[in-house]
């Protein structure tokens, strides 16, 4: 059997904590919709339950559509294109809708009832085809889109049935791959021309191409959050910087670079998209020191595992939980670490994954990535959640 593990690092910073903030991210609710960020081959599971919220409110011609048992993903054109879709429940029949934007926020445009109804499955069926049929542009069967068009798949069957869905996504252009330069956005912050620069791109390891991503950039007196694919800033001072990105559908990166007063600087993040198979390391998953409650603002790490567990309904995971107290095995710090690790496992469940997919350790401080650590940052490296990917 293969393992995989997770490191969940525990650093200090600056930030205010909030006990329960961790927002509900429930696959049964649109707002908790899966990214399909790369076309493939998907497992999961139909939680049993309906969401916490009546998404379907406002579409009174839908009645024989009714929220029971719903699973939500999200997908988002990265050109002109026509997708292929295929479905099948293990047991039973399901339903599918399938809505387009007409904002920014799909979530809210299906919310309010303004989201277009490009395709409606009501009538409940085991297995379902839609394929693209290029060479036939009147096909009714083909789903086109547009590039950055944003599409919701809600998939519905019987209430407390938990079969497995299986299905399968494949996206093919219909126009050549578009100039890059249309895919870039660019923050320009340079405040004095004369001064150097530093430029950050972000791009896809696999394609290259400019991916919008939400940039931290931190320096010893401030943080500051960009949302962009390429940034340009002036370079004031030479300085260490810490520069965090975050995109859907990708592992998170953080990398420390040094910049110069004298000299211009180009740095390109490449950002790996995450799908089975292939090695993930996510950290930097921040706890208040002594107890299990979450720093503001690094929820984000939780929901990337999450839409991986979602979209692979085979996989189960154990979360173990580590302190860093020194000297002995005691009580208090055994209980801690099973806290911090029941945390974890409880948003998982609050987003439908199943407690049968997820067991929990406390692992106390037995096994240390630092035995006698020297500064504060061994120590945070100390506190700590690992989880195994079976």
């Amino acid at each position: 059997m293969r393992f995989l593990t997770l490191f969940f690092c525990f650093s200090f910073l600056n930030l205010q904590a909030q006990e329960d903030f961790l927002p509900t991210q429930n696959i049964a609710d649109c707002i908790g919709a899966v990214e399909l960020q790369n076309q493939g081959e998907f497992k999961t599971a139909f939680t049993g339950k309906a969401g916490n919220v009546d998404d379907f409110f406002f579409y009174k011609h839908l009645t024989s559509f009714q929220e029971t048992n719903s699973l939500y993903f999200k997908f988002s054109a990265p050109f002109n294109g026509k997708l292929d879709i295929e479905a099948a429940i293990s047991k039973g029949k399901f339903q599918l809708i399938i809505f387009k934007n007409v904002s920014d926020n799909i979530a809210e445009d299906v919310f309010d009832g303004k989201a277009t109804v490009l395709k409606s499955f009501t009538k409940g069926v085991s297995t379902l085809k839609i394929t693209a049929d290029s060479s036939n542009a009147q096909d009714l069967n083909s789903l086109e889109v547009k590039t950055n068009d944003v599409l919701i798949f809600v998939f519905n069957t019987a209430k407390n049935v938990t079969e497995h869905l299986e299905f399968v996504l494949n996206f093919e252009k219909t126009t050549d791959i578009e100039n890059s330069d249309k895919r870039k956005k660019l923050i320009d912050e340079r405040k004095n021309a004369d001064l150097a620069t530093m430029e950050i791109q972000v791009r896809d390891a696999e394609t290259g191409l400019p991916i919008i991503s939400e940039v931290n950039i931190k320096d010893k007196k401030k943080s500051t959050l960009y949302v962009g694919s390429d940034f340009i800033f002036s370079t004031e001072k030479s300085q260490q910087i810490t520069i965090k990105c975050n995109a859907t559908g990708y592992f998170f990166a953080e990398e420390q670079f040094k910049v110069h007063l004298d000299s211009s600087k180009r740095i390109i993040l490449k950002l790996h998209p995450i799908s089975k198979g292939k090695n993930m390391k996510i950290d930097k998953l921040q706890f208040m020191k002594g107890t299990d409650q979450i720093y503001l603002g690094t929820e984000f790490i939780l929901i990337r595992l999450k839409d991986f567990l979602l979209l692979n309904a085979d996989i189960k995971v154990e979360i173990q939980g580590h302190v860093n107290n020194e000297g002995e095995n005691d009580f208090s710090s055994k209980k801690l670490s099973r806290q911090r690790a029941k945390r974890i496992r409880d948003f998982f469940i609050a987003s439908g994954i199943s407690r049968n997919r997820l067991s929990t350790k406390a692992c106390s401080n037995k096994i240390p990535i630092y035995p006698n650590p020297k500064n504060d940052i061994e120590s945070q490296a100390n506190r700590r959640v690992e989880i195994k990917i079976k």
